[in-house]
């Protein structure tokens, strides 16, 4: 079987969602949480995923939904989703933001794809933590590397890989700049599928 993965923010939406989650944090979050991701920048140390969902603790799952309800679709990417589905390939996304909101986002478009990405633990409606689980282990014990730790733990080799960030999101035998999803609708597309 045929498989294709996608990155998510900046890929199947013309946005990235952290910074829309940023307004449900607490005050004094706003003021750390650029200064962790400079630090991890710096320094390579896997710090910000962690701070970040940390910030999250005690918002609502409803309220970080209904944000991620309002990321910009890149429709093109959808719609080659769409017929990569069609045309039974294996589809996979990836992608380094919290997996409620990507299986939110994507089930309100009919698209329900295998998705590898941070959990999070909710109780009673509220965001608590992080799962301990291996992928998203691996997403913040490996920031940089992580979708491969992934594909090579599952044992995957996808055909194409669809991103917005070559040097991240180059994870097939063929890869796709999520900005180039519309010419290849419209050109080539009949011949790589």
């Amino acid at each position: 079987m045929k498989i294709v993965v996608f990155d998510f923010d900046n890929t199947l939406t013309k946005e990235r969602g952290t910074p829309r989650f940023k307004w449900l944090v607490k005050r004094t979050a706003l003021f750390t949480l650029p200064i962790w991701w400079l630090f991890e920048k710096l320094t390579h140390k896997p710090v910000f995923h962690r701070k970040m969902i940390q910030a999250l603790k005690g918002v609502q799952l409803g309220k970080l939904l209904d944000t991620s309800e309002k990321l910009k679709e890149r429709s093109a990417v959808l719609h080659l989703m769409k017929i990569f589905n069609q045309k039974g390939y294996r589809i996979i996304v990836l992608s380094y933001n919290f997996k409620p909101v990507i299986e939110n986002y994507l089930l309100k478009r009919g698209i329900e794809p295998e998705i590898y990405a941070p959990s999070l633990i909710i109780v009673n409606g509220e965001i608590v933590g992080y799962s301990d689980d291996w992928v998203t282990q691996a997403y913040l014990d490996e920031p940089r590397n992580a979708k491969r730790v992934i594909l090579k733990k599952l044992n995957i080799v996808p055909n194409i890989a669809v991103g917005d960030n070559k040097k991240r999101d180059d994870l097939g035998a063929y890869y796709v700049p999520s900005n180039r999803a519309g010419s290849i609708l419209r050109g080539m597309g009949g011949q790589m599928l």
